[in-house]
């Protein structure tokens, strides 16, 4: 995907550099996570605004929320991840 370390951190409104490789390792792993995900051929210099979005999401998901378990009632967002990356995928029978 496209969203680089400034992208993310101003997303993120980080703006010390502290957490640089924490955040580059959210943004490496939200980019796999759509490249996996999506099934239809995407151009990586020139991804799709939603792709770009749900990159985001996943980012700022990873960065709230750093530990696998959680006190907190955690819900998906309605227009979430998923469904910025939703027309990129075919149809699969299980």
């Amino acid at each position: 995907m496209n969203v680089d370390l400034a992208q993310a951190k101003l997303h993120l409104r980080v703006t010390s550099a502290s957490e640089d490789v924490l955040i580059q390792a959210y943004v490496d792993a939200a980019a796999e996570w759509i490249r996996g995900y999506v099934t239809d051929e995407i151009d990586d210099s020139n991804p799709p605004a939603d792709l770009i979005v749900a990159q985001l999401l996943l980012i700022g998901h990873s960065y709230q929320n750093r530990e696998a378990v959680s006190s907190d009632r955690l819900t998906e967002l309605p227009l979430g991840v998923e469904f910025h990356c939703q027309r990129y995928r075919k149809p699969t029978i299980s």
